[in-house]
């Protein structure tokens, strides 16, 4: 994106309005027409003429007068660490039993990285071992069953299975140029 190129912004909600603020500045308020023929004018409210700036979109949404939500997003820096968040921190020993980490590049200060697509390599110490990666890239010519898989859009996942010992896994994921992201799992 370039300064001052226009871009549409759409905001979705069950409220009937929401006001933009671009940096703090309010780009003005949108109401929906739930009479309208327009199907997208019933639904979505829109924005067709922001010029893009670096920085936050912010969007607060109302219901007859009343806020009842808001969502900011924030322009990523450089990315600058991995994180890896298991959707289940304990699993039975076994063999059977699977925990899917997802694997993310964050900006210094936090924020997602949608446009990371760096190799993380991935390294497993304990009773467990890689039942699979994948990015959701339809395009990957990468293999499912590797030590390591290639961001997409900032993000990757990585399928941890039990061994049929108990104990504590270590899962260590490196990319060049970031800091690692580790995150344990524990095997009952």
């Amino acid at each position: 994106m370039k300064d001052g190129e226009n871009i549409p912004v759409f905001v979705y909600t069950n409220g009937d309005c929401a006001e933009l603020f671009l940096n703090g500045k309010s780009m003005g308020m949108k109401c929906k027409n739930p009479t309208s023929r327009n199907s997208i004018d019933r639904y979505r409210l829109m924005w067709n003429d922001i010029g893009y700036q670096p920085g936050e979109l912010k969007a607060i949404a109302y219901k007859e007068g009343k806020v009842i939500g808001e969502s900011l997003i924030k322009t990523a820096g450089e990315p600058y660490e991995i994180r890896l968040t298991p959707d289940r921190k304990n699993i039975a020993a076994g063999g059977m039993d699977l925990s899917y980490v997802l694997i993310e590049a964050f900006d210094k200060n936090g924020n997602p990285c949608p446009l990371a697509d760096s190799q993380v390599d991935i390294s497993i110490k304990g009773p467990g071992k890689i039942a699979g990666v994948g990015n959701g890239n339809p395009q990957s010519l990468d293999p499912f069953q590797a030590d390591y898989v290639k961001l997409f859009y900032g993000k990757a996942l990585l399928i941890v299975r039990s061994e049929f010992k108990k104990g504590d896994v270590e899962v260590t994921a490196t990319s060049k140029g970031l800091n690692k992201g580790v995150t344990s799992i524990k095997i009952e």
